[in-house]
């Protein structure tokens, strides 16, 4: 029997910028309105999530989203 490798972890980016975390739950609600785009699908297939279809899928225990959720600092004017 093989015991499956742990998952790696992913850190927290930040800088003056932003700041990139892994996603989770709760990226969910601020994801939907950017994958809610149709061009996104035209070649892929399928369609936009929702809310509940997403919070979802990034819950899944079996499976893990290797991606990032971005956030931009506000710039401050010299």
């Amino acid at each position: 029997m093989t015991t499956a490798m742990p998952w790696p972890e992913l850190d927290v980016i930040n800088t003056r910028r932003c700041r990139r975390e892994p996603v989770v739950p709760a990226h969910a609600e601020v994801m939907v309105p950017v994958l809610s785009a149709s061009e996104l699908y035209v070649f892929t297939g399928g369609t936009p999530p929702t809310l509940d279809q997403l919070s979802a899928l990034v819950e899944d225990g079996e499976q893990r989203w290797e991606s990032h959720c971005a956030d931009q600092r506000p710039q401050r004017r010299s």
